[in-house]
């Protein structure tokens, strides 16, 4: 069966038509604005009727680019400003230039299938603010299922190009698609077209419900209910008891034509009409799921159609909440067509869409391409899914990522190498059995493939061509697949997807990453699939280039910055790519990147800053840029914009500094800062007046210079602001904001900055002075040194401090110091310096006082004090004793005796030296070891006299004297000699 083949890149040469038309009508309608900026009166009316005619064209123009390429519509769409001053220019034309802006309500999205397979549309209406739009969006846009969103885009004679849309409370399919659904049937005749007999409510019964509910048969027992059944293992079902099938009514439209008589297919009038025919006989709340069936009308040319999700319709009832389906009853002819078409269109209503074939046709042609690639989308080319061509079961990622059909235990997800056993997809009960793998092919893409088994058994899968029952079934998911599901060809040596498994037996090593995968074999309704990772693999994969903002005005020779992004697509394997960047400037344009090349890992993403300064010509241009790997010059990823030259006041931000950004003060002390402010506007522009506020820091209070500055485009003008601290210390930020008060920029502001730290003020303390030694005893005479300490007091928010020291001297006495005065004392800091004391000849204890001043502030000063004591010379005699006092020897032998001297004279009289002399008795003998002892006063110093006998017995009796000048002492010892 045929299908539509669609390249997932490029241009078709009706779109490059489409924007070439759309190129020329903005060059005219620029040239129309140019021409009525100096009209006036007749001639400002003729210009405006003259334009009129080419601003129709050019919304015509836009409005089908929009429905063709939505992504090229947007980029050559007039920027908001340009759009604006035009409206205003044309006032009578102003309903047919865009308007770019965000809609808020309820969208409702649908599928229509082609009754020749050949392809579908997928249409979006948005109903808000009393109006309905058609939305066409761009490729960042995904809309899950209908429900209330937010669009943000263009729109122009009721067609919306989204470049953003969310969800603000959806009515998914995910809502209700497990448990019990209940379809309400209705059947329709038109005035000009009829039902075919064979399909009646009974035949719908059988369709829906199969053969226990409907008196028409048929062998197999093909039904929506069977099918759902099978497909979810009981977590969905259809029963009839919940069902219920009204009609056939006859309605009072054909609803084949428009409101001027050209074929038209309104299927939307038409289901109000259905809904207004069946009230009176059903409950419409009771159903989530509306079948209408109706005959072929000449202008609806598709097979069948679906609500992507639940619409919310208003009915006698009450709201509507419900997806619905149109079921052509011509494409119902059989049983299982009808189950097939009926599923199909279902699918939508439960949020799924097509499942297409992916096809990678080289040469060679190979099952899966490089990271990212899309390859070639057929949008009906899976035969193996009703959301095909074909009548089997919805396909395992459909089951898992949007049905929720698959519980985990159903599914593995394979991220490491091993062997993993999948069931038959057609196995029931499927309780605990394994029914698919999701194996990651690269995390940098997050890429995976599905691997299902399809026994090619059961009354819906039994359909299936047979090749599939020998091996793995495999689709692909990566960032192209969204709700579609893209099923893969591992058979590549033919280009028929009837032979799409990888047979037992067959290994597939990906070229791409270091996935590999075996079909090991089936045994027993089960496919033993190996998965291996060897090493890691850099696959180079082409850039992705972004350009931001699409079509910015600028005035002739003025600048506009664009901003380049580039994502790097190599696998993360890779190592890091410079990619250089180009240009392809429009003739008379120039341009300059702030970075001609981007380093980037895979994966990562990069952005430079393109400043095209435009020509001289009015029109809308295209401006082409591309990233080329410098490395190896290999891959390269290109994109273009366009930028529309007016004769028109382009308005901007101003750009806004303050200097400095960082400023110390002390608390309550004040700083100035110099602000700079530049009009940003294009040089047709009027002079702005720039307000000037500030937000002040808690404490501060500020002062400007002037209050505004009026600027000419792209002149930069200066004012000051005195601001003055609080008595808080930290750091604060202050804000400047300069706002263009005229009507002509919209109030456009810019904000600058500075930040304070505020220091505590000097709070100045009197230094601490210390002496050392604090007490000292010295000779009449004699020298001390003392070690004078001074410490800095002062708050550390106080300079360094020096300081002189003065000393007042005791009665007859002299000093000096070692320094007379210190600087670069930091605060709480100490330094030292020594003065030397020299005493009087008079005794007593006197004070020394040392004083240091600080040398900035003479009454800052402290003092510290040492006590000197100073002596004179009291002679006395010295003290001698010896020990032992008495020895025993035998004649002949030896005694030892220790003679110990102390100086008995005061401190003040200085070292003494004492003479030892020995009186000897008959029969001894002796000698001293030190015969001479000098000993500082009031210490003492000892000799060994060492006495030898002679053959005289008896006790006799040595006398010791110890003699200093005129000052004498003895001491006497007795031996005993035996």
């Amino acid at each position: 069966m045929a299908a539509a083949a669609v390249m997932a890149s490029g241009i078709s040469f009706g779109q490059e038509a489409g924007q070439t038309e759309l190129r020329n009508l903005n060059n005219l309608v620029v040239r129309h604005h140019a021409a009525v900026r100096g009209a006036r009166g007749g001639q400002l009316a003729a210009a405006r009727k003259q334009a009129a005619a080419d601003i129709e064209k050019r919304a015509a123009a836009l409005a089908a680019l929009i429905e063709t390429d939505p992504d090229a519509a947007l980029g050559m769409a007039f920027s908001e400003d340009l759009a604006a001053e035009l409206k205003t220019a044309f006032p009578e034309s102003a309903a047919r230039i865009e308007t770019r802006r965000s809609w808020t309500g309820t969208l409702e999205s649908a599928v229509e299938d082609n009754a020749d397979h050949t392809g579908s549309r997928t249409v979006h209406r948005l109903r808000s603010g009393g109006r309905t739009f058609m939305v066409y969006p761009g490729n960042a846009v995904q809309i899950a299922a209908s429900g209330l969103v937010k669009v943000t885009g263009i729109e122009v004679n009721g067609n919306v190009a989204a470049s953003a849309l969310t969800a603000t409370a959806t009515t998914t399919a995910i809502n209700g698609v497990s448990g019990q659904q209940a379809v309400l049937t209705i059947l329709v005749n038109f005035p000009g077209y009829k039902l075919p007999t064979a399909v009646d409510a009974e035949y719908m019964k059988g369709v829906l419900y199969g053969n226990s509910w409907s008196t028409k048969q048929n062998t197999p027992d093909f039904s929506v209910d069977d099918f759902w059944q099978q497909n979810s293992d009981g977590a969905a079902s259809a029963p009839f008891s919940l069902s219920k099938q009204v009609g056939p009514f006859l309605l009072a439209s054909n609803y084949n034509v428009d409101s001027k008589g050209a074929s038209f297919c309104d299927y939307i009038t038409m289901r109000d009409a259905v809904i207004a025919a069946a009230d009176p006989s059903v409950t419409f709340t009771a159903y989530n799921r509306v079948v209408i069936v109706m005959p072929n009308n000449g202008a609806c040319t598709w097979t069948g159609v679906s609500s992507i999700g639940y619409w919310s319709l208003p009915s006698a009832d009450g709201t509507i909440s419900a997806s619905f389906s149109w079921l052509r009853a011509d494409q119902l002819a059989t049983r299982l067509s009808g189950v097939q078409l009926a599923t199909h269109e279902l699918g939508h209503g439960m949020g799924l869409n097509h499942a297409r074939t992916r096809e990678y046709p080289g040469p060679p042609r190979i099952p899966l391409g490089a990271i990212g690639a899309a390859g070639t989308l057929v949008e009906y080319g899976d035969n193996f899914s009703t959301m095909g061509t074909g009548a089997g079961f919805y396909g395992a990622q459909h089951a898992q990522q949007i049905l929720g059909w698959l519980t985990p235990s159903n599914y593995t997800q394979v991220q490491t190498a091993g062997t993993y056993a999948v069931s038959a997809y057609e196995t029931r009960p499927a309780t605990g059995l394994v029914k698919a793998l999701r194996v990651l092919r690269d995390v940098a893409s997050n890429s995976w493939l599905w691997i299902e088994y399809r026994a090619n058994s059961g009354i819906y899968d039994g359909t299936l061509g047979s090749q599939v029952s020998f091996g793995a079934l495999i689709h692909y998911e990566d960032a192209t697949t969204g709700a579609y599901t893209g099923l893969l060809d591992f058979t590549p040596s033919t280009t028929s997807f009837l032979d799409p498994a990888l047979v037992a037996g067959q290994t597939w090593t990906d070229p791409y990453s270091n996935l590999s995968i075996t079909a090991n074999g089936v045994a027993g309704g089960v496919l033993n699939v190996g998965v291996s990772y060897g090493s890691a693999v850099c696959t180079p994969g082409s850039p992705t280039v972004t350009l931001s903002p699409s079509n910015p005005t600028v005035s002739a020779g003025g600048s506009t910055s664009i901003t380049v992004t580039v994502k790097n697509n190599n696998a993360a394997a890779c190592p890091i790519f410079a990619y250089g960047l180009t240009a392809a400037q429009p003739a008379g344009f120039s341009g300059t990147f702030s970075a001609t090349s981007l380093s980037l890992a895979g994966g990562a993403t990069g952005t430079a800053i393109l400043t095209e300064t435009a020509g001289s010509t009015t029109g809308t241009f295209a401006l082409s840029v591309t990233a080329t790997d410098s490395g190896t010059g290999s891959k390269s990823g290109s994109t273009s914009t366009n930028i529309t030259v007016a004769a028109v006041c382009s308005t901007s931000s101003p750009t806004l500094t303050l200097s400095p950004a960082n400023t110390s003060l002390l608390a309550g002390a004040s700083a100035t800062l110099t602000m700079s402010v530049k009009n940003n506007n294009s040089s047709v522009c009027t002079a702005s007046a720039f307000a000037l506020t500030a937000v002040q820091p808690a404490g501060f209070s500020g002062t400007f210079s002037v209050a505004s500055l009026s600027l000419a485009a792209g002149a930069t003008g200066t004012a000051t602001l005195t601001e003055k601290a609080g008595s808080t210390t930290g750091t604060f930020a202050l804000s400047v904001t300069a706002t263009a008060t005229d009507s002509a920029t919209g109030g456009k502001s810019a904000t600058g900055s500075a930040n304070f730290t505020v220091t505590a003020a000097c709070a100045a303390a009197s230094p601490s002075v210390s002496l050392s030694p604090a007490i000292t005893s010295i000779a009449a005479g004699a020298s001390a040194a003392f070690t004078v300490t001074v410490k800095n007091n002062n708050s550390s928010a106080c300079a360094t401090a020096g300081f002189n020291l003065t000393a007042v001297q005791p009665t007859g006495f002299s000093g000096t110091f070692s320094a007379s005065s210190v600087s670069g004392v930091a605060s709480g800091a100490s330094t030292s310096i020594t003065i030397t004391e020299k005493a009087g000849s008079t005794a007593g204890t006197f004070s020394l006082n040392v004083t240091a001043t600080d040398t900035a502030r003479s009454t800052s000063a402290g003092t510290g004090t040492a006590a000197i004591t100073v002596t004179t010379c009291t002679l006395a005699a010295p003290v001698v004793t010896l020990s032992p006092a008495t020895a025993t020897i035998t004649a002949g032998g030896s005694a030892a005796y220790v003679v110990t001297v102390k100086n008995a004279n005061s401190a003040a009289c200085g070292a003494g030296t004492f003479t030892l002399a020995a009186t000897q008795p008959t029969g001894l003998t002796g000698s001293f070891s030190v015969a001479m002892l000098t000993l500082a006063p009031g210490t003492s110093g000892t000799s060994k006299l060492t006495e030898k006998s002679g053959t005289t017995k008896g006790t006799l009796v040595t006398t010791v004297t110890a003699t200093s000048g005129s000052l004498k002492a003895t001491a006497t010892a007795t031996t005993i000699v035996q």
